[in-house]
């Protein structure tokens, strides 16, 4: 099944998340397709007007953090994600404004890759050690105490910040987010069908 998240901007993503994957009855290991392995999680701004904002822009590439350095790209992929995501917000009534011209709204895109290392202590199941005592010369020998691991991640990330109402802040305020994760997420025959989703659980995004 596909799992998808949409949360007004709180605090309660993370609890969120991990009780919608402990809820899906597939084996984590073993039984999920492609499409069971995607996730979907939209933020949003519940006192943003979205009925109100008539014209967005975005750039024309997709910013490319890994680690923390950033790049920007505008391969086959990245352009595909764009275009839909101009589609989606055109078919909502909203209007790209003219090169010059400020939008209400401005889309950013990302491609985030985030890695972490980890330690994890393994516990001593052989009693004394190994070695000397079955005659294999001397000495004793002991599993490493403790094993290094590192997880990396990458998905598609999305926001759309307020241009209209910001007044004299120097940042304008984040309305929406979206984070698409899983397997195949960069796949071109997928790009499509994962942008659209985290649309199609957005209702709210739309003119009046």
């Amino acid at each position: 099944m596909k799992t998808s998240f949409s949360f007004p901007f709180s605090g309660v993503l993370l609890l969120g998340l991990l009780v919608g994957l402990a809820s899906c009855g597939n084996d984590p290991l073993r039984d999920l397709s492609v499409e069971d392995s995607q996730t979907f999680i939209t933020n949003y701004e519940p006192a943003a007007p979205f009925g109100t904002y008539r014209t967005f822009g975005i750039r024309d590439s997709v910013y490319v953090v890994d680690n923390g350095q950033t790049s920007a790209s505008t391969t086959d992929r990245d352009l595909t994600v764009i275009n839909r995501v101009v589609e989606n917000l055109q078919q909502r009534g909203y209007v790209r404004a003219d090169s010059g011209r400020q939008p209400d709204l401005v889309v950013d895109v990302a491609r985030i890759t985030e890695s972490s290392v980890g330690v994890v202590s393994n516990p001593n199941f052989w009693g004394p050690g190994w070695g000397g005592g079955w005659g294999w010369g001397g000495g004793f020998y002991y599993p490493p105490a403790y094993s290094y691991y590192e997880v990396s991640e990458s998905y598609w990330y999305a926001q759309i910040a307020d241009l209209k109402n910001r007044g004299t802040a120097s940042q304008p305020t984040v309305v929406w987010s979206a984070q698409i994760r899983g397997g195949s997420i960069f796949d071109a025959g997928q790009l499509t069908r994962l942008v659209d989703a985290v649309f199609a659980q957005s209702p709210y995004l739309k003119v009046n």
